[in-house]
C-alpha cells in the first residue's frame, strides 16, 4: 500500500508579483506610423537632425506707437517691461508729515497721483515676475510699495489735519466781527464795511 504526500500550497521564491515585472521598451506595434486611411507607412525617415531650426524674422509693426501714451505709466519706461536688479534696489524713503505740511494743495494733489502711478508700475512688475519666475526683485518691490503707501498715508493725515484746522478757523471766525462768512470766488473774505473803516483809521 502506497502513501502519497498531501498536496500543499507552493509559492515562488520571489515575492514580486508577476504584473510588476519589468517590461521591455521594444516597440511591439509593427504598424506604428502606418496611415489608417491608406495603410501605408512613412516613405522618408522621420529624423529631424539634418534640418535647421526655423528662425524668427525681424517683425516690425506697421502701426505707430505713441511713446507718450498714459498706459506706459504701468511700466518703468516706454518699451521696457521690467527694471534691472540695480534699478529695483534704488528707491527713496517715504515723505513725512512735517515735510508735507509745507506743501500746497496742488503739490499734494500732484504727489498723490505720482504715488498712484508708482503703485501701478510696481503691481505690473510684481505680476510679471510671478509669471516669468525670474527669481529676483520680489522683496525689493514689496519694500518699495510699502514706502509709497506710507507717503500716501501721510498725505491723507496731512489733509485731515488741515480740514480740522479749517473747521476750527470757521468757529473762530463766527465770533470775530471783522471776518465775514460770505464767500467770494469760493473763499471766505472779510466784510467790506469793516475793511473800509480799518483803512480810514490807518490813513
Amino acid at each position: 500500500m502506497r502513501f502519497y504526500p498531501s498536496p500543499t500550497a507552493v509559492e515562488p521564491f520571489s515575492t514580486t508579483a508577476q504584473l510588476f515585472k519589468r517590461k521591455s521598451r521594444k516597440e511591439r506595434n509593427k504598424e506604428r506610423g502606418v496611415s489608417t486611411l491608406y495603410r501605408s507607412g512613412p516613405r522618408l525617415p522621420l529624423s529631424m537632425s539634418n534640418m535647421n531650426l526655423p528662425e524668427a524674422h525681424n517683425f516690425q509693426p506697421e502701426a505707430e506707437v505713441d511713446h507718450t501714451h498714459g498706459l506706459w505709466g504701468f511700466f518703468p519706461a516706454p518699451g521696457k517691461l521690467l527694471m534691472t536688479p540695480e534699478e529695483t534696489e534704488k528707491y527713496g524713503r517715504a515723505w513725512t508729515m512735517e515735510e508735507l505740511r509745507k506743501k500746497s494743495w496742488d503739490d499734494l494733489h500732484s504727489l498723490w497721483w505720482i504715488c498712484c502711478k508708482e503703485r501701478n508700475m510696481i503691481s505690473t512688475s510684481r505680476m510679471t515676475l510671478e509669471k516669468t519666475h525670474l527669481g529676483f526683485g520680489e522683496d525689493e518691490l514689496k519694500n518699495r510699495d510699502n514706502e509709497v503707501r506710507k507717503t500716501m498715508m501721510s498725505i491723507k493725515k496731512t489733509l485731515i489735519e488741515r480740514f480740522y484746522t479749517w473747521q476750527d478757523a470757521v468757529e473762530v471766525a463766527k465770533t470775530d466781527p471783522t471776518v465775514g462768512l460770505e464767500k467770494k470766488n469760493g473763499k471766505l473774505a472779510p466784510l467790506k464795511k469793516q475793511k473800509e473803516k480799518h483803512l480810514d483809521v490807518e490813513s
